[in-house]
């Protein structure tokens, strides 16, 4: 992941983020340093994370909150976003002109997007992956997406962390 100047600031949906939030290389701040103390799913993230980046698809900028824009009911969930440039090698620019995100919502699962040029997203598409898909399922549907291929069928396989599912479990009854 390369590390720009200023963090974006905008969530999901074009919206500012809100509640806590770890940067994890989209500005100075993230250089490898958490702004908040970790979040549950954090260690999922990562392992996503490191699968694009081994496949080189690797994002630009990224990270995870716990905000409150992606459920309905107005109760907190996790959340994660990676964005790619416009410039990255990894998109097919005719589609993306602005650059693309991938999300990654407790509440909704996987979904991808088009970036405008101010930095908000198009209304995202869902991604045919799992909750807690592995992440080299992760990377297979990602670069299908990111180069408008036919979006690969949804795996059967979840990828499974006893001490993050736990962690998330505690998270939401809290």
């Amino acid at each position: 992941m390369t590390t720009p100047q200023t963090c974006p600031g905008v969530g999901e949906y074009g919206h500012g983020l809100t509640g806590a939030v770890v940067h994890w290389g989209c500005c100075p701040i993230g250089r490898g340093k958490p702004t908040s103390s970790p979040l549950p799913h954090d260690p999922y993230i990562t392992a996503v994370d490191t699968a694009l980046t081994a496949a080189a698809i690797g994002c630009d900028d990224g990270w995870t909150s716990e905000a409150d824009e992606h459920d309905h009911d107005g109760n907190p969930t996790l959340s994660a976003v990676f964005t790619w440039h416009a410039d990255n090698t990894a998109l097919d620019t005719d589609l993306f002109v602005h650059g693309a995100g991938v999300y990654w919502a407790l509440t909704s699962g996987w979904e991808y997007a088009a970036m405008r040029l101010d930095g908000s997203n198009d209304i995202p598409s869902s991604l045919p992956l799992p909750l807690w898909a592995e992440p080299a399922d992760v990377v297979q549907a990602v670069r299908s997406a990111l180069v408008g291929l036919p979006l690969p069928p949804q795996p059967a396989r979840e990828w499974l962390n006893t001490d993050v599912a736990t962690a998330v479990e505690a998270w939401a009854a809290e």
